[in-house]
């Protein structure tokens, strides 16, 4: 019985013990939550909750922004898209009694959208009241020189195909002077709208409609394979000498292998010797 007893003891003992360490271990575990939130209390602008408190609503926002003082500008300029102060040199106004003013950057970005389609000789001011317009050199000052490049081409080119038209017209056999604009060369042709004339022309090249053959050179490209080239006596094809003796070939697959000479265009027969002309 006393063994047994002692057992007993020695068993709540180690029970106790075992309790108390478990205890411990609690303990000590509480405290570790207990020390991670002490230090994000010193981060706790960091925390999502008080990221929403700090940066006010569409509402707080709008009565913050009201709130503020305009700055006025020093020249008394003001952009009439983004109402920013503008300092002298950086505003393009339109040209009319009553100005108004853009800074170079809202210039630029409209600028780029309406010449698209538009000339930009005649950029409309872009206030829709205004009637007014954009100099040409402050339209230039606001865009890049590619942009610049692009948009001069293609209205070189249209003008171009206006010019060719209605030099067509004037030239018809009725001698009737008709303005063409660019709808009307959609198909590549021009009927002359003089009563009972009609005579066709080629809106390209202005000269009379040939059809689907494509348009003659003009007269700097003719000039030049006259004074560069000449036509191969035996197929016509044209051959174009850029160095070598007067010894040539019309060389195929294009030509048709006929030698002649280049200065006389007679068959070549026989030697030669580079460099000097023989006789035929």
């Amino acid at each position: 019985m006393p063994a047994r007893k002692k057992h007993k003891v020695e068993s709540g003992s180690h029970n106790e013990e075992n309790k108390q360490n478990r205890n411990g271990r609690n303990e000590n575990e509480d405290k570790k939550p207990m020390a991670s939130i002490g230090s994000l209390s010193d981060s706790v602008l960091d925390t999502p909750t008080t990221y929403f408190h700090a940066h006010p609503g569409q509402q707080d926002h709008k009565a913050i922004l009201d709130s503020i003082e305009p700055t006025e500008s020093p020249t008394g300029l003001t952009c009439c898209v983004c109402s920013d102060a503008l300092n002298a040199e950086d505003t393009v106004a339109c040209t009319r009694d009553i100005i108004h003013f853009f800074c170079k950057p809202c210039l630029s970005g409209y600028c780029t959208v309406t010449l698209q389609s538009g000339s930009i000789q005649s950029v409309p001011c872009a206030i829709p009241d205004c009637r007014s317009s954009f100099a040409t050199h402050d339209i230039k000052s606001v865009l890049s020189d590619f942009d610049i490049l692009k948009i001069e081409h293609r209205e070189e080119s249209r003008d171009r195909r206006v010019a060719l038209a209605a030099k067509a017209i004037l030239h018809s056999e009725c001698g009737l002077l008709a303005i063409v604009t660019e709808d009307d060369l959609g198909d590549g042709h021009i009927t002359c709208p003089g009563d009972g004339c009609n005579q066709r022309f080629c809106a390209k090249c202005g000269n009379e409609d040939h059809g689907k053959e494509s348009c003659p050179p003009p007269a700097e490209a003719v000039q030049w394979l006259d004074k560069y080239s000449k036509e191969c006596p035996n197929c016509s094809n044209r051959i174009e000498k850029n160095g070598g003796c007067y010894h040539v070939m019309c060389r195929p697959p294009d030509g048709c292998g006929f030698e002649f000479w280049w200065t006389r265009g007679c068959p070549f027969q026989g030697q030669h010797k580079c460099g000097r002309l023989l006789a035929c």
